[in-house]
């Protein structure tokens, strides 16, 4: 018996933390997309040459990138 109650216990948490943790709507609506600036100080060689092609990126969507 205390099986039983133990395994009955067990999935009613798993549903519960199941359900706790979806969406309560499945379709996504598209917010008002504003243009983002976003600052980075870099000195170093390897992380400058990685912020060009984040740069690039970020130009494609619109959002601009400066380097401090």
């Amino acid at each position: 018996m205390k099986k039983l109650l133990s395994i009955v216990a067990s999935l009613l948490a798993l549903v519960l933390v199941l359900t706790a943790c979806s969406s309560k709507t499945s379709e996504k609506k598209e917010e008002k997309k504003e243009n983002k600036t976003i600052k980075v100080a870099a000195h170093i060689s390897p992380m400058t040459d990685m912020l060009e092609l984040i740069k690039e990126d970020l130009q494609k969507k619109k959002d601009t990138l400066l380097k401090l």
